[in-house]
């Protein structure tokens, strides 16, 4: 059931009223196009929901939430009864915040079709705003994971305790948090830019972000791009900025610029490190195992810590300058986080994990196949203690896929037979229900010089 709402002269739908008044966090995903067969969609979006799932049963206050899914009706409405299935409440949006042709700066418009993900359609995310029946919404890729309960950042944002724990934010970087603050991010570093070293140019990442909605921001962000903001490649946005690197004219540049150039003060870019220097080491003295190459110390104290929307293989310098991609003084090194410390990770630079890929030395490090395993521990726990399937007991490098991948590559990977499902005749290639027993023979196909000794 949908209702239709004005906001800021456009048509939105939002969900019929429900009693959300007392649920203080929302989790939201953006389907910018999707397709019954799209595995990185579906089951993506079924582990990052479980997981929501179960890190907030470690919450004191935060056991109840929502999850939403903001789904674009032209290119993925077949989706819909999946979405629903697996937990998410679908806002179906007949329109984008924003349409390509109301852009007026033709550059801007130019650029936003073709430099990024999704073209104007990224520009989804920004539905964020909308929902202001709840205090907090976290904004979501599908191809995340959370670990740990985000307890301190809630709470820091609901005023319920004075800031954030110093090792949570970017010190000497961020503006420390605030009740004033409406938006924490985390900053793509690995992607830098190529058009210059100022690090508060750099993009947005967009596959994590937070907000407390606002009706007023929702509306000036908008109009602001169709009616008052340029981009050139060359320049960015309104000649400040804020380009050269993938997404710059679509939601990680926007976002990134507005929020230093337009609100300041109300932007704190979460945490990717807490670090202890130990011993002076020039970067060109330095092995990539983060050891000085004339010292046994570590340069780096292991309490280092990407801890929120970590992308794990990030390395910590950069290529050519031997400098610190952050800009600080001391560099973090995302692989050598423990992962137990990690709040939510993003499936991007280790690959996603229904892709399959060969994790291996030297081009991924060993924390990507604990990522990996953390995300098919959650689809476990989902298939054998929720939807009470079995689940495979052996199988290709079994300590980090836990049997889900055959061998390396995606048409190597067993996609979820997702239970209480319609099968539309569109739907039965990939929703045909397998029986267990038809699935654990595939997983007995694969050759066994690939299979890795159980633990």
């Amino acid at each position: 059931i949908i209702q239709q709402e004005d906001v800021g002269q456009r048509q939105v739908t939002t969900p019929a009223p429900t009693n959300t008044s007392s649920i203080n966090v929302a989790y939201v995903i953006s389907i910018t196009s999707c397709q019954p067969n799209s595995t990185h969609v579906i089951d993506g979006a079924a582990i990052l929901g479980h997981s929501i799932d179960l890190s907030s049963q470690q919450s004191k206050n935060y056991k109840e939430y929502a999850r939403y899914a903001f789904v674009y009706a032209p290119a993925a409405s077949t989706c819909i009864p999946i979405l629903e299935t697996l937990g998410w409440k679908t806002i179906v949006k007949d329109k984008l915040p924003v349409e390509q042709d109301q852009i007026q700066d033709f550059k801007l418009r130019q650029a936003v079709a073709v430099r990024g993900c999704c073209g104007v359609a990224e520009f989804m995310k920004l539905f964020a705003y909308t929902l202001v029946e709840h205090p907090i919404v976290v904004h979501l890729d599908t191809d995340v994971v959370i670990l740990k309960t985000m307890e301190e950042l809630f709470d820091t944002m609901l005023g319920q305790r004075m800031t954030l724990p110093p090792y949570h934010w970017m010190q000497n970087i961020s503006l420390p948090p605030t009740q004033g603050a409406d938006f924490y991010f985390t900053r793509d570093y690995h992607q830098a830019s190529k058009a210059t070293n100022d690090t508060s140019q750099y993009g947005v990442q967009g596959g994590f972000f937070v907000v407390k909605p606002n009706l007023t921001m929702y509306k000036e962000l908008t109009e602001r791009l169709v009616q008052k903001e340029t981009y050139t490649i060359r320049k960015g946005w309104s000649g400040q900025g804020h380009t050269g690197y993938w997404g710059a004219s679509q939601i990680q540049g926007y976002l990134s610029y507005v929020y230093k150039h337009h609100y300041p003060g109300r932007a704190v870019e979460l945490n990717r490190v807490r670090i202890v220097k130990i011993a002076n080491c020039d970067y060109q003295l330095w092995f990539p195992s983060g050891r000085c190459r004339h010292s046994h110390e570590i340069f780096l104290s292991p309490s280092c810590q990407c801890i929120y929307n970590s992308m794990i293989n990030d390395p910590p310098r950069h290529e050519t300058t031997g400098a610190c991609l952050t800009g600080q003084e001391i560099c973090e090194d995302c692989r050598l986080t423990d992962i137990n410390t990690i709040y939510t990770i993003h499936m991007t630079l280790c690959r996603k994990p229904f892709e399959c890929p060969f994790l291996r030395k030297p081009t991924h490090p060993v924390l990507c196949q604990d990522a990996h395993r953390a995300w098919f521990l959650v689809r476990k726990h989902l298939e054998q203690e929720v939807w009470s399937q079995s689940v495979p007991t052996g199988g290709w490098n079994f300590h980090w896929t836990l049997g889900y991948c055959r061998s390396y590559r995606t048409r190597k990977y067993l996609p979820l037979d997702i239970p209480n499902l319609h099968v539309g005749a569109n739907d039965s290639d990939r929703l045909k229900s397998l029986s267990d027993t038809d699935r654990l023979k595939s997983w007995s196909d694969s050759p066994k010089k690939y299979y890795a000794k159980l633990p």
